[in-house]
């Protein structure tokens, strides 16, 4: 583990948004719908055990599968200070919703925002290859991995991985181009041992709720890894194919309003690539880009044509101080938290 105490993204994590008065974050909506999601998935998994065949299992999975992409979005909020006012409540729902990934919300917190910086740059560019035979080769392996659903597999073992062992986050195999993620070197020996504790809470916190409701770990494991599919399989769709820049590489895409709702209108990636501060409830009010909206599914059934070759040259990595900047023009005032 690096003894580095800083990273290009750390300091984002300590910074407290003051927003305008037209967009504030529903503390209210918010906590119930974590709640709401949380207690759902729980009976789900409780419903399938008792029903204990296969048939209820792949059906309440399919439901399930659908509220854990939710119970993301909620997560996503989390990471961006957007789900509480309270900047400690902000960080308890954010670890209760990454409960139910389940992964740890520190980690998913450091990476994320290392997204952000480097939106479309070579780190961050799995739908397309350089010229070459085994740089495409290592580019479909990567994005039908993703597309077929063990990116979430990778995602659960990486905080596994590196709450037991944290110089698996410095290991040029896990952070390299081909098969890694470059994200991960973000993570501090003080991000470890947080992951660390949120890891075990969320293994005691299972193991609790599986005794406690005598529910099978064989359906368990089954809706989630269905959970998992559906969201690893749609994880990189707003940025698929997009320009190679690291504020405007992403689509708005268009969705039906259920599964907007569903989203917390995570189809607005665009939008929130340019206001990451913006809760989602105001997402799609935020001004709006000349391009035009690119239908949700046929964007995705495009994805399945698999990575292009790489026409543009990679952009720089953004840093605190420039997404500072780019906030401060967009009128978003910003100030460090206390």
């Amino acid at each position: 583990m690096s003894k580095n105490s800083e990273s290009a993204t750390l300091p984002w994590k300590h910074l407290k948004v003051v927003r305008r008065d037209d967009m504030p974050i529903r503390d209210g909506l918010n906590l119930t719908l974590v709640l709401a999601v949380g207690l759902s998935a729980i009976v789900l998994l409780w419903g399938a055990s008792q029903l204990s065949h296969w048939g209820w299992t792949i059906g309440l999975g399919m439901v399930f599968s659908y509220l854990m992409l939710t119970n993301y979005a909620l997560m996503h909020e989390a990471i961006h200070l957007n789900l509480q006012n309270n900047l400690k409540r902000n960080y308890v729902l954010g670890v209760i919703a990454s409960m139910f990934f389940p992964v740890s919300f520190t980690m998913v917190q450091v990476t994320h925002q290392g997204h952000h910086y480097r939106n479309r740059t070579d780190a961050e560019i799995f739908d397309q290859y350089y010229p070459g035979f085994w740089s495409r080769v290592f580019k479909s392996c990567q994005w039908y991995g993703t597309l077929l659903g063990f990116f979430y597999i990778l995602v659960v073992l990486a905080s596994i991985a590196t709450a037991l062992l944290p110089g698996t986050s410095q290991n040029s195999l896990v952070t390299g181009k081909e098969f890694g993620n470059g994200n991960l070197k973000d993570i501090t020996m003080h991000d470890v041992w947080k992951i660390r504790l949120e890891m075990l809470l969320t293994v005691s916190f299972w193991a609790l709720v599986i005794w406690g409701l005598s529910l099978q770990w064989q359906v368990v494991l089954v809706m989630f890894l269905m959970g998992g599919f559906n969201w690893s399989t749609r994880q990189y769709i707003a940025h698929a194919y997009s320009e190679r820049s690291v504020l405007d590489g992403a689509f708005n895409l268009k969705h039906n309003r259920f599964m907007s709702a569903l989203l917390l209108h995570g189809e607005w990636d665009l939008n929130h690539h340019r206001y990451p501060d913006v809760p989602w409830t105001n997402l799609p009010d935020v001004p709006a880009d000349d391009k035009p909206r690119i239908s949700y599914w046929k964007h995705y059934l495009r994805m399945w044509g698999g990575p292009v070759e790489v026409t543009e040259p990679e952009p720089d990595m953004w840093n605190t101080e420039q997404m500072i900047e780019h906030l401060t023009q967009q009128e978003l005032r910003s100030s460090q938290s206390t």
